[in-house]
Parts: C-alpha cells; sequence; structure tokens
C-alpha cells in the first residue's frame, strides 16, 4: 500500500476521495465523519504499524512502553490508531476547557447549569464579555457566565456523563 503524507491527504479535495482508501484500511465510521477527521483516521491507520513500532522503543515519564505496546497490539491488532494517540499525546496538547471556552461561537450548542439545578442545553445567540446569552429548545433565554457551562459540544453525541446530567440522572 501507499503511504501518503498528510500534507498529501489534505491536498485531496473532497471527502469522497478519501473514502475509498478508507474503506480499504478498515476505518470505521468513515461514513460519518468530517473530511478532516476521516484524514486523521486514514494517516494514522497507514502509519500505525511504524508509529507503535517507535513508540514500543520509547519511554514515557521514565517507564519503558514496550510490554504495554506489546499487550496492546496483541489484543487490539498493531493497526489500531488509539494507542499510537495515547501513547505519543503530550501533556500539553490535551484539550482544555478554556480553550473551548475561547474558540465558542454563535449557534454552537451548549450544556450549563443555572443555580446549581438540572442542566439545560441550547445554542449560544449572544456573546458579551463574560457572559453568554443561551437559548434553549423551548426558546427560553438565559444569560450565563461563561463558567456555568460544563461541555461545548463539538462531536454529534453528548458525553454519556453529560447526557446524564441534562436528563437528571446521577
Amino acid at each position: 500500500m501507499k503511504k501518503y503524507t498528510r500534507a498529501q491527504l489534505k491536498a485531496m479535495k473532497v471527502k469522497s476521495d478519501l473514502l475509498p482508501l478508507a474503506k480499504e484500511l478498515g476505518v470505521i465510521g468513515r461514513h460519518d465523519m468530517n473530511k478532516q477527521t476521516l484524514i486523521e483516521n486514514v494517516y494514522v491507520k497507514l502509519n500505525a504499524k511504524n508509529a507503535i513500532t517507535k513508540v514500543a522503543s520509547t519511554t514515557i515519564n521514565n517507564i519503558e512502553v514496550a510490554d504495554i505496546a506489546a499487550k496492546y497490539v496483541s489484543a487490539f491488532g498493531e493497526d489500531s490508531p488509539s494507542f499510537e494517540k495515547f501513547a505519543t499525546k503530550p501533556k500539553h496538547e490535551i484539550k482544555s476547557k478554556q480553550m473551548y471556552q475561547e474558540r465558542a461561537q454563535i449557534g454552537q450548542l451548549v450544556a450549563f447549569k443555572v443555580h446549581n439545578t438540572k442542566a439545560f442545553s441550547g445554542k449560544i445567540v449572544e456573546m458579551r464579555l463574560n457572559k453568554y446569552v443561551i437559548e434553549t429548545k423551548n426558546g427560553v433565554k438565559y444569560t450565563i457566565v461563561k463558567e456555568r457551562v460544563v461541555w461545548y459540544k463539538v462531536d454529534r453525541k453528548w458525553p454519556r456523563w453529560v447526557y446524564n446530567l441534562l436528563k437528571g440522572i446521577k
């Protein structure tokens, strides 16, 4: 199979150019992914064997990961992208709530709390210095401080704990 760089994959103009390659690599959920996510998954699948070998021969925080890598590969297969992402991701790249707060935009869905009660979800309709105006599905508008937002929705689904919070399940 031909090796591609990220730049070569990004140069593919449309998502449909990537789908046959993703199918050949066995990328699960490829039709539901946006182009950028699909590029990352294809790239990782293409380079996973080399990445796991490279990661397996290094140490993280003075801990040898060769044994962990070998167990992971035997359990999940050497072309699984999750181990490479987990083992090689520096701590400074972990996304923080503050980063999502800074990147929030009008129209984005959020989960938030009002007066420490049940959480609500809504769309940001106005942004102020330290507050959002959020409109719920029922048309009710809340003005809340940014710190009251418990989750900024960027994927298709809410995480389980946020979903439970919205439903009032403890």
